[in-house]
C-alpha cells in the first residue's frame, strides 16, 4: 500500500466518525423545523418525531374487512339474475342505508 492508499483509508475513517455528527445536525435542523410549524407548548424535543413516526392507526385491519365486507354486500340484484324467467326476487332485501342501518362496529 502506498502513503495515499493510506491517507484515503484514514480519510474514509474520519467520514464515518462525522456521519454520526452530520445525522445529528439534520435530527436538529429538523426538529426546529417542525417546532415552528407545531405549537411550541406541543413540542417535547426529539420525541415529537418518534411520535410522528409510530403513531398507531385509529382504524384496525379487522376493522377495515369488516366495512368492505358490508360495502361489497350493499349493492343491487344484478339485472341478469332479474331477467331470470324463475326468479321472484325483485330486490335486495339486505341492501342498506347509512342513515336507516347501522354496522355496530
Amino acid at each position: 500500500m502506498t502513503a495515499k492508499e493510506i491517507g484515503k483509508i484514514s480519510d474514509l475513517g474520519h467520514v464515518k466518525e462525522a456521519l454520526p455528527l452530520e445525522l445529528e445536525s439534520l435530527i436538529q435542523m429538523v426538529c426546529e423545523n417542525i417546532e415552528s410549524v407545531i405549537a411550541p407548548s406541543l413540542f417535547f424535543g426529539k420525541q415529537i418525531i418518534h411520535v410522528l413516526a409510530h403513531n398507531p392507526s385509529q382504524k384496525s385491519f379487522i376493522t377495515k374487512v369488516k366495512l368492505g365486507k358490508a360495502k361489497k354486500q350493499n349493492r343491487p340484484l344484478p339485472h341478469w339474475f332479474r331477467l331470470k324467467s324463475d326468479t321472484k326476487i325483485r330486490w335486495n332485501a339486505k341492501r342498506r342505508n347509512w342513515r336507516h342501518t347501522k354496522l355496530n362496529i
